[in-house]
């Protein structure tokens, strides 16, 4: 059971640093080229759409690889989305906080603060995601390493 974790453990951390890497580049090319980062409202668009691209590949690379669940079952899906979302809110609520705390009080351009931001949201969204991941969207599959 503690080498299947670790295991697991292993794999998450591989998908989490993709995903994290596919995150950061959307956010990155939105805020620098695209919308700017000047504003709360900015950072909340550029951090949404870098977080739904790397959802997608989250789910396809999480499933697949970390869980090995090739079951399809009805639903995955959807807990799957109910997890990451809620993961996100909580770090979307903090990583936002951070950044508007560091654009105020700072002489951090809008595009450090918003990086700042992010790294310290994606650490506490990692360590929900695993634990809702593991327990509630593929609990089920567990028999696999």
């Amino acid at each position: 059971m503690i080498s299947k974790t670790l295991g697991q453990t292993a794999r998450f951390v591989l998908v989490g640093i993709l995903n994290t890497g596919i995150d950061f580049i959307v956010f990155n090319l939105l805020a620098y080229y695209v919308i700017g980062l000047e504003t709360g409202w900015a950072y909340f668009v550029c951090k949404t759409t870098g977080f739904l691209v790397a959802m997608v590949n989250s789910f396809f690379f999480n499933s697949r690889f970390t869980f090995k669940d090739n079951t399809k079952k009805q639903g995955a899906w959807w807990r799957f989305a109910l997890v990451t979302v809620f993961s996100f809110l909580v770090s979307l609520g903090i990583s936002t906080l951070v950044f508007n705390v560091l654009i105020a009080d700072t002489s951090l351009s809008g595009l450090l603060a918003g990086n700042i931001s992010a790294v310290i949201s994606t650490a506490i969204g990692m360590c929900a995601n695993f634990i809702g991941y593991k327990f509630f969207v593929f609990q089920n599959d567990q028999q696999a390493a």
